[in-house]
């Protein structure tokens, strides 16, 4: 078989890095839908995301896809991801990233529970944010961090993620609280703001399961029924909004 030329390797690169959408359908041999397209092309254009969401909306399914685009588009990059609960970090996002690995992607070996090492320079890791200073040292011109179930993550967290001066920072979660740096993000200028409501969704859209894993009606219902239409639990959970009471009378 004929090996590529320098050339051509150098234009898959490029085409790696100006088009996540593209690496994801094509490399992964994953679709996306138009919010996951969104949430791509943002990390790729702003330095600062923050994406709130109803539940089951696959925001960390994308967050996954992500990571890999990532380690793939730039050579000696560093992914740092953490969530509120180690727990959370290898059992939800980890549990996305390790599922999305297709044959040949990496090397032997080099995918763990919580860890892709491909170089001294060039590796993603997931962290618990119950120790600030597990944080400090992580440097690179090409330094992601994803910060899943942002509502979670305690300021100190953020502050030492901030010591880091990432390239790009990702925040995901439901909108659990009107205050904290997630709910800050929603404020603040500079940040490229995403809102996925459970009818931006394909399955509600279609009124079908057509994207397994995604809410559906059914899943609607069940929380109008419960808590109803105008509660907090319903603007958070089905419309992917801030709850209008404060934080304790969620």
């Amino acid at each position: 078989m004929e090996l590529p030329t320098k050339e051509q390797t150098i234009a898959f690169k490029q085409k790696i890095q100006n088009d996540p959408i593209w690496f994801v359908n094509n490399v992964l041999k994953k679709k996306t839908w138009e919010k996951e397209s969104e949430i791509l092309n943002a990390i790729k254009d702003y330095p600062e995301v923050s994406v709130k969401s109803c539940n089951g909306s696959g925001k960390t399914y994308t967050a996954g896809n992500a990571v890999h685009w990532w380690l793939t588009a730039f050579e000696d990059s560093v992914v740092i991801t953490t969530a509120p609960t180690f727990r959370q970090v290898k059992e939800l996002l980890w549990r996305e990233i390790r599922s999305g690995v297709v044959k040949g992607m990496y090397p032997p070996n080099v995918v763990l529970d919580t860890q892709i090492n491909l170089g001294d320079k060039w590796f993603a890791l997931g962290l618990s944010s119950d120790k600030p200073d597990q944080f400090q040292g992580f440097h690179s011109n090409r330094l992601l961090v994803i910060v899943d179930e942002a509502s979670g993550v305690a300021e100190e967290i953020f502050q030492a993620i901030d010591g880091l001066n990432p390239y790009r920072i990702l925040l995901l979660g439901n909108p659990m609280q009107n205050t904290g740096r997630f709910a800050e993000s929603f404020k603040h200028e500079g940040v490229k703001k995403i809102s996925i409501s459970a009818f931006d969704t394909p399955n509600i859209k279609a009124q079908d399961a057509v994207i397994p894993g995604l809410i559906q009606q059914k899943d609607i219902e069940r929380i109008k029924s419960r808590y109803g239409e105008d509660s907090d639990v319903y603007r958070i959970r089905v419309l992917g909004e801030f709850p209008k009471a404060d934080v304790d009378t969620v």
